[in-house]
């Protein structure tokens, strides 16, 4: 039988929510896709085997790791076993605001050992049923570290990957994978990608 123990909060600009999940397959469909495509979320598996299929390849996140998707894509998760895990889904228009390339991203693993994704882990857990976040200062607060707490992991990720590139090469790559993604922009103009950048 499926069992599922979880639950959801609603901020602007940002859901997140944890929960433990009995042995399951969820699909998001193209249908699902197509209907739902705006914004980006982040999964994290905190217990348990968790194998995702993202963009024709198989992904699996041991205890710890998150992946950052998008909500245009098409995704397959596994659970063999019951296991918990965390997400978060936040608006795109903001992020895209914070990380230019955030499209390009989709699929990325972050690995357990990510200092902000360990913490965002925790925030995100510790904001349970018990946080009334009755001050309207209190949950812009909260969606501003859910925020920082992404981007600082996406960009600590960014740069294990990268590796060997030169800082002033990864910013070179960043800014021609943002003119390419504008190129639509009529207005697009230098002080527009260098403030983007």
């Amino acid at each position: 039988p499926i069992q599922v123990d979880a639950s959801l909060r609603l901020l602007p600009g940002v859901r997140f929510g944890a929960g433990q999940l009995s042995a399951m397959v969820i699909q998001r469909t193209r249908a699902i896709a197509a209907a739902d495509r705006e914004g980006f979320f982040l999964v994290i598996n905190t217990e348990g085997p968790l194998t995702m299929r993202v963009a024709g390849r198989d992904v699996a996140l041991e205890e710890g790791d998150g992946c950052f998707l998008r909500c245009s894509d098409e995704i397959s998760f596994v659970r063999h076993a019951t296991g918990r895990h965390a997400c978060a889904r936040v608006d795109s228009a903001r992020l895209r605001a914070l990380v230019p390339d955030a499209d390009e991203l989709s699929g990325l693993v972050i690995q357990r050992g990510n200092e902000a994704l360990r913490m965002l882990t925790t925030y995100l857990r510790d904001l349970d049923d018990n946080q009334g976040l009755t001050s309207a200062d209190l949950r812009t607060a909260v969606v501003s570290h859910i925020f920082g707490l992404l981007v600082l992991a996406l960009h600590s990720a960014r740069a294990e990957i990268a590796g060997g590139l030169s800082p002033a090469e990864a910013k070179r790559r960043a800014i021609k994978r943002y003119v390419v993604d504008n190129l639509a922009e009529q207005d697009l103009s230098v002080a527009q990608v260098a403030a983007a950048n």
